[in-house]
């Protein structure tokens, strides 16, 4: 059997080369484009649905007494409890 050597060549190194670079190049720019319309574009969108809703007026009334409740239990879930009591050093 006669295998033939197979010949590396500038030119088959600088196909291989840009070859890669095209791919490298598409795949950036399809990160790019994916970062973008993420970041940008569905954020514009939620902004045009806030504007939207700002709009719209609220048939209810709102009772203050009651939200104000709400936010203070909420606000005492979130707040850490302190300890009162010293604690002893158990280093000592």
């Amino acid at each position: 059997m006669n295998f033939k050597k197979i010949k590396i060549t500038h030119q088959i190194i600088n196909l291989c080369f840009y070859g890669f670079l095209i791919i490298f190049i598409l795949i950036t720019l399809s990160c790019l484009y994916l970062f973008l319309y993420n970041n940008l574009y569905q954020t514009i969108t939620q902004s045009k649905k806030i504007l939207i809703l700002e709009k719209k007026i609220a048939v209810k009334m709102i009772n203050i007494n009651t939200f104000n409740v709400v936010i203070e239990k909420l606000n005492q879930k979130i707040i850490p409890i302190k300890i009162i009591t010293n604690l002893n050093n158990p280093f000592d």
